[in-house]
């Protein structure tokens, strides 16, 4: 399967280092980021469910990630991240 490239926008990047530095689970945030990472970079259009035409959500136990894919450039764009509330 082709490796998707995964490109995270300065909000969500913004927004990663906010959670990283006021969540107490820095470990399990940093987990958490990896894996969305590797799911989308693997399989971007069966890691996640329609939100919206060309939105996705991707929902880990701890982060939920909203993306859009371009598969024509093998491309996914992290819009937003938030923390899973439990």
């Amino acid at each position: 399967m082709s490796r998707f490239q995964v490109l995270w926008s300065d909000e969500a990047e913004d927004s990663l280092i906010r959670l990283w530095l006021e969540y107490e689970a820095r470990s399990e945030i940093t987990t958490a980021i990896a894996d969305a990472d590797r799911l989308l970079a693997s399989d971007p259009l069966s890691a996640g469910v329609i939100v919206s035409e060309g939105l996705r959500k991707l929902i880990t136990e701890s982060i939920i990630v909203i993306y859009s894919v371009e598969p024509d450039d093998l491309t996914v764009f992290v819009a937003q991240v938030a923390v899973r509330r439990k």
